[in-house]
């Protein structure tokens, strides 16, 4: 049992406990598009993203509001809580991860009270995100906007070129992810083209100044 405490700003999970996990553990590769877990089913294994970008989708129809990217633990919650999944969980890129039964989770979070604790902060710190999006100042909604496209291009979503960086989404599953009305998302859309940040296009968004989008998304600046 590690006797390394948790402090604030520490990873989810430290090299050894990784190392624990991986012994019990089992690494898939799957494609994108690849559906892992679906919204209300009861299934009890959790996976630590080792490579690539998972979506959490909730809703019918499903609309993305979460990114996950290596390093971060998905589905680790229905085994503690022993409910059904709370949402639906798609690799939106190629990715490799760490399949982790349930009885499996459990024990490592006993024998390393460092993550449970980690998982902890954690888990509250995705319910303090997901609260600031229901703030929907007109602001806030360009803040957010912001911020969600620029996680799109940091997670490996995107394509440069010459021109800009090319994100394909559609315009209600990018308010999803930023938590806004689309008639919101619309308007600040609008404002971003007047201002020659982005270019739009048909289910695709061409991102000119991510310098600017950055400065708004920090708050620094506002379009």
């Amino acid at each position: 049992m590690s006797k390394q405490r948790y402090t604030v700003g520490d990873p989810l999970l430290i090299e050894a406990e990784h190392d624990a996990l991986k012994l019990d553990g089992q690494l898939i590769e799957r494609p994108a598009g690849t559906v892992f877990m679906n919204e209300g089913e009861r299934t009890d294994f959790v996976m630590l993203i080792e490579k690539g970008v998972l979506k959490i989708k909730v809703g019918q129809p499903a609309r993305t509001v979460a990114l996950r990217r290596a390093g971060e633990v998905v589905g680790e919650m229905a085994p503690i809580r022993g409910t059904p999944r709370s949402a639906t969980v798609e690799a939106a890129t190629d990715v490799v991860v760490l399949w982790i039964s349930a009885a499996q989770w459990l024990d490592f979070l006993d024998a390393h009270p460092r993550a449970a604790i980690a998982l902890c902060a954690a888990t509250d710190e995705r319910l303090d995100q997901a609260t600031q999006k229901i703030k929907d100042t007109e602001f806030s909604v360009e803040r957010r906007l912001a911020a969600a496209l620029l996680d799109l291009v940091e997670a490996g979503l995107a394509r440069h070129h010459d021109e800009g960086v090319d994100v394909s989404i559609s315009q209600q599953e990018l308010a999803s992810l930023a938590g806004a009305r689309i008639d919101s998302v619309k308007k600040v859309l609008r404002m971003f083209k007047d201002h020659g940040f982005i270019r739009t296009g048909r289910q695709r968004l061409t991102l000119i100044d991510l310098d600017r989008l950055s400065a708004i998304a920090t708050g620094n600046m506002t379009a």
